[in-house]
């Protein structure tokens, strides 16, 4: 459906509606209604060209508008937070596939007043649909009233002549739709705010400055994510946390002799301390957002029996983030955040030997070293080595991803995203079987826990058949492993791997 949006400053609504009465164009009585825009934090809505929102006039409904799909409206009690949340049918459907598990967010909140006349042809169908909004209520701001036209499928003739009548009459077309002013007057961003793990780089530019401003820009991703996570908006703002302060202390790691060695020192230990505070919390929101897929394959009766299991977990979560809480409002993780600002500013009295060295060089030295270290303890492991060392080696990708991720502005994009597919088919076996190995461990732990509260007996027989699952996963994904790390210790990989250092050092 095709859309204009017209403003003429001097005329009011009466004025507005009486030039487009020459059209005979009738209108019907004004309508009220209190709108909400909805979106995610991120604005996963807004970058998949959907447009959500709750419509409170005479009940509330929700009205989804996507380019290239026709409107969708349903009624509903209330408005959804969550994609669980959305009512079935189409338009529940489409908004789900896209918000996955990030909550729907009120951008804007506002009240208006429309007119609204249709234009049909001699059949009876409608060609065009004018539109007067005439009052836009917002606080401390002024919303013009504008004038709509929207066209129908294949009529854009018709939305012309009206649009050129308007202009006739001293109507000015504006860029935004009606919802565009809004949000324009309400200082929104549709596009919310999402957050990139590196930031524009060049290999010529002193290693230091480098380093220094990609722990920056993940300093501001975690200073974004707080509030959100002590609010428990959503588990997407604790993940993005963490991760923003397990590629921290990695790059920590990565900056001896680029950043001064008091500095490495203390912050280290500090974000290692941070880390800890949100391990317990992520690893039961993990565990519940996987609960799902661990179920699947269970029987109806078993997966209804161990609802108890899944309460516990919800419970031992609700206490996890209470603690979390508390630290991330503690005056030491507030002063840990603005002390490391200020220490990332500030120029370090001495310069490290490697602090002036050309960042691509950098990063080649420290690119190769992890490259090395995963493929040398890979071809150690063996079907009778301890799952230990695929532990150990799950740590070793992740710094060797870290350092593609944070430092990928340096590097040749597509060398680097086939390099980055490799390296993700290994971490996926190895994340599989660790996940595997800690969930069965801590269903160990509700187990005996809900044991002593005298949990039905289904519930544990049930329990014991989930804990099966899980350690068979594990197996399957041990079994896997061998297959995993030779496409990964592959000549293909390694012949990236050596395209991406000489790239580094040009």
């Amino acid at each position: 459906m095709d859309i204009s949006t017209f403003v003429n400053r001097d005329l009011n609504p009466a004025g507005m509606v009486e030039v487009l009465a020459a059209m005979d164009l009738a209108f019907g009585e004004p309508r009220r209604s209190t709108r909400t825009l909805l979106d995610t934090f991120d604005g996963r809505l807004h970058a998949a060209e959907m447009t959500l929102q709750a419509v409170q006039a005479g009940g509330l409904h929700l009205q989804l508008e996507q380019h290239d799909s026709l409107p969708a409206t349903v009624v509903t009690g209330v408005i959804p937070r969550f994609a669980g949340d959305l009512p079935a049918g189409p338009l529940g459907s489409r908004v789900r596939a896209v918000l996955d598990v990030r909550a729907l967010l009120p951008l804007v909140v506002f009240d208006m007043r429309t007119r609204t006349a249709v234009q049909r042809e001699a059949g009876g169908r409608t060609v065009a649909t004018v539109t007067v909004c005439d009052e836009i209520e917002l606080p401390a701001t002024v919303v013009p009233p504008t004038v709509t036209v929207a066209a129908a499928l294949g009529q854009a003739k018709h939305a012309d002549r009206i649009a050129e009548h308007l202009l006739a009459n001293g109507f000015q077309p504006v860029e935004h739709d009606v919802l565009g002013l809004v949000t324009a007057a309400a200082g929104v961003d549709r596009h919310g705010v999402t957050n990139s793990a590196t930031v524009p780089l060049h290999r010529q530019q002193p290693a230091s400055d480098g380093f220094r401003a990609v722990l920056l820009n993940l300093l501001d991703t975690m200073e974004d994510s707080w509030p959100g996570t002590i609010t428990d908006l959503d588990t997407e703002f604790l993940h993005d946390l963490r991760v923003a302060v397990r590629r921290t202390r990695s790059i920590i790691g990565q900056a001896k002799r680029v950043l001064p060695e008091s500095l490495r020192a203390r912050y280290r230990d500090e974000f290692a301390w941070l880390a800890g505070a949100t391990g317990p919390t992520r690893d039961l929101d993990a565990y519940a957002l996987e609960w799902p897929r661990y179920v699947a394959e269970l029987s109806a009766e078993d997966t209804t029996a161990l609802q108890p299991v899944l309460d516990h977990i919800v419970r031992h979560r609700g206490a996890a983030h209470a603690e979390l809480v508390a630290v991330l409002k503690s005056e030491r993780a507030i002063a840990l955040l603005a002390d490391w600002r200020i220490a990332l500013a500030m120029e370090p009295v001495e310069q490290p030997s490697q602090a002036g060295e050309p960042l691509g060089r950098a990063i080649a030295k420290r690119f190769s070293q992890a490259h090395h270290t995963v493929v040398h303890q890979g071809r150690l492991i063996d079907p009778e080595s301890p799952a230990e060392h695929l532990h150990d080696l799950r740590k070793d990708a992740k710094k060797l991803r870290y350092l593609v991720e944070c430092f990928a502005t340096a590097m040749p994009g597509k060398l680097r995203r086939r390099f980055v597919t490799q390296l993700k088919g290994l971490q996926d076996n190895l994340g599989q079987h660790q996940d595997a190995e800690v969930h069965a461990v801590e269903l160990a732990a509700v187990a005996a826990e809900l044991a002593q509260e005298h949990a039905p007996r289904d519930t544990l027989v049930a329990l014991g058949a989930l804990t099966e699952r899980l350690e068979q996963s594990q197996r399957d994904a041990r079994a896997e492993f061998a297959e995993r790390f030779a496409a990964f210790d592959s000549p293909d990989t390694e012949e990236l791997f050596v395209a991406l250092v000489e790239a580094l050092e040009r």
